[in-house]
């Protein structure tokens, strides 16, 4: 119901309201014979109904009152300035009690004395600065009540205790199967069975030594790049080999070297409070800075991805890339499909740095990834022997 002392103001809310898809049904026959009875012939009865300056008596609480009767969603009183109506409002809504409908004012004339801030501010009910502005909002509050919220997951939290880290190849395994691109490699548990087999992929090639619990091959030397021949694979097979007797259940992992045009960082983890989340930002060692990375609540659907691909943290480094719209895809259904996984997988954490754009097809391509399990999980089973990936 909109209440005004003016016929022009009760057509702008009335507009208002209707563009925002509210609908104004007419009074009660109850709402009308009190008003007759309070108002004599003065204004109109419809809806919006008019009381002409009544708006500015002391009866307008009374009017207010029966008005909160009604069988409505809200109640829109609006004036162009009146000092005494919000105390006025305010006591109906006070006599009306509970379970009447919301009442809201308009103050639609603006600033006009020195009283105004100080009315307004007090008003003992909702107000609005404007006709327009109170549709807007008044209909987003309905959409956010009316509008279903996703289903999600329950949430989890970190299990205390003891975690298991999967060596490289299973966790690379487990990202292929989420329909993540890793470079092609070959698995071997000796240096002549490498050796044999290294031409099956595109040179240059990366050596790793892939055991469990390896958290930072490059930090613990487990880690060759650059090779460009037999040659120089077998030289580096020489040097990691004593690393491998070293390390139980270890085996030694070639890669193909992709050329990488930017390093990001694309990770989850459960938060104490939101449980699963998701975070993306610039990788390889820019991630140590907290500002690197921006994080969201897992799942993420491709829009929700997109805000993080356009988040301060690397929106700038993206855009020098100047990426084609297919790596961007790529790159959007990569976050969507591990936030995801995570959002239901029993896993406490993922990391993959980095997560390149490559020069190459497919465009982007995790190139390492650290998984923690609680004490005792364990991934599939490791890959066969045989060539992965792009």
């Amino acid at each position: 119901v909109v209440l005004s002392h003016s016929g022009g103001l009760g057509a702008i809310a009335a507009d208002s309201l209707g563009a925002a898809g509210f609908r104004l049904p007419p009074l009660s026959e109850g709402a009308v014979t009190l008003m007759d009875e309070l108002l004599g012939s003065t204004g109109g009865r419809g809806n919006p109904a008019d009381i002409t300056m009544a708006l500015r008596d002391p009866v307008v609480t009374d009017v207010v009152t029966k008005l909160l009767e009604e069988p409505v969603d809200l109640i829109q009183v609006i004036t162009a300035g009146d000092e005494a109506l919000p105390a006025r409002l305010g006591d109906a809504v006070k006599a009306a009690g509970e379970g009447a409908p919301p009442l809201h004012l308009v103050w639609s004339s603006g600033i006009r004395t020195a009283h105004d801030p100080a009315v307004i501010e007090g008003s003992p009910v909702p107000w609005f600065t404007g006709a327009t502005i109170a549709a807007r909002i008044l209909a987003g509050c309905r959409d956010a009540v009316v509008t279903a919220p996703p289903e999600l997951p329950p949430a989890r939290v970190a299990v205390e205790g003891p975690t298991h880290v999967p060596d490289e190849v299973q966790a690379k395994q487990l990202l292929g199967e989420l329909g993540l691109s890793i470079p092609s490699a070959v698995v071997a548990t000796t240096a002549d069975e490498l050796l044999s087999r290294s031409a099956e992929l595109p040179r240059p090639w990366v050596l790793k030594v892939a055991a469990e619990g390896i958290l930072h091959k490059a930090a613990d030397g487990l880690l060759i790049l650059g090779l460009d021949d037999e040659r120089q694979l077998s030289s580096a097979l020489e040097r990691l080999a004593p690393r491998l007797d070293d390390l139980p259940d270890s085996q030694f992992l070639l890669e193909r070297q992709h050329e990488v045009l930017g390093e990001f960082y694309l990770g989850c983890s459960l938060d104490p409070h939101f449980g699963p989340v998701v975070g993306f930002g610039r990788g390889g060692s820019d991630v140590e800075q907290v500002a690197a990375v921006t994080w969201a609540t897992c799942p993420l659907d491709a829009a929700g991805a997109r805000r993080l691909l356009h988040s301060p943290a690397v929106a700038g480094a993206l855009d020098r890339l100047a990426l084609d719209e297919p790596v961007l895809e790529r790159l959007t259904s990569t976050i969507v499909d591990v936030s995801h996984w995570f959002a239901t997988a029993q896993a406490q954490e993922i990391e993959i740095n980095p997560l390149a754009i490559v020069r190459e097809e497919p465009g982007v391509v995790a190139l390492d990834a650290v998984l923690r399990f609680p004490g005792g999980s364990k991934t599939a089973a490791p890959i066969d022997q045989s060539t992965q990936g792009a």
